[in-house]
């Protein structure tokens, strides 16, 4: 059974200042941990995104202002292994002269490198690098709204929950099984700890690109300052 555990706060964005100063006690083999709010990704924003590593990130295998285009060439890589300049054009959907210099940018950076037949692949670094990103929807009441921006989530977070105040969160068992079958957690954000109704699941979707951006996002020189450790 659960255990009760009291909060008290003004608003929304205090429940959520407070959660940034908490251990969220999540079951992990990781070494390293950054967090950051509201981090803008396409048309979603959690209020929290956490980033573990085996390893911390070299910024050097990044180009220093690394766009969204440099992401999405290495999720195709990651998922094709390898590719020549010419199909990477094709699945980004542009002429190759467009995406030659976002290679190029690439090698310089040492993210990519090119082989000898003319395909194009990651370093073994990155192919072997273990990092978990977890998405955190906070909210005061309207659980139902934070489950409906939780499920987006799914598209580029490995685990997801949602955290409330502890007298808002969802008490009925259909509510309860329906947010437990989608994967996504829940807790209560106590003065002092969390309480976790269900503990997220790792989620098994093939992810997308929106995932590289965000570990490009606190591993690249340019954006890293934005990101704290845990």
């Amino acid at each position: 059974m659960n255990k009760k555990i009291t909060s008290s706060f003004a608003s929304e964005k205090a429940l959520q200042k407070h959660l940034f100063n908490l251990k969220i006690n999540l079951k992990s083999n990781y070494e390293f941990a950054l967090q950051r709010r509201e981090v803008p990704i396409g048309k979603c924003i959690p209020d929290f995104i956490y980033i573990n590593f085996k390893e911390l990130p070299n910024s050097n295998l990044l180009p220093r202002h690394c766009s969204y285009r440099h992401s999405f060439i290495i999720w195709l890589l990651k998922n094709r292994k390898k590719l020549k300049p010419i199909e990477i054009a094709d699945l980004c959907y542009e002429n190759l002269k467009r995406i030659e210099p976002l290679i190029e940018d690439l090698i310089k950076a040492g993210t990519i490198r090119k082989l000898k037949t003319g395909y194009i692949t990651l370093q073994n670094k990155l192919f072997k690098q273990k990092i978990e990103v977890i998405a955190v929807e906070v909210k005061m009441y309207r659980w139902t709204e934070a489950f409906r921006q939780a499920t987006e989530y799914l598209k580029f977070a490995d685990r997801v929950f949602i955290a409330m105040h502890p007298e808002k969160t969802p008490k009925k068992p259909d509510s309860l099984n329906m947010i437990a079958d989608s994967g996504i957690g829940l807790c209560e954000v106590g003065e002092n700890e969390l309480n976790w109704i269900i503990k997220p699941s790792l989620n098994k979707k093939q992810l997308s690109p929106d995932r590289e951006y965000v570990i490009a996002s606190s591993a690249a020189k340019a954006t890293q300052t934005l990101w704290s450790s845990l």
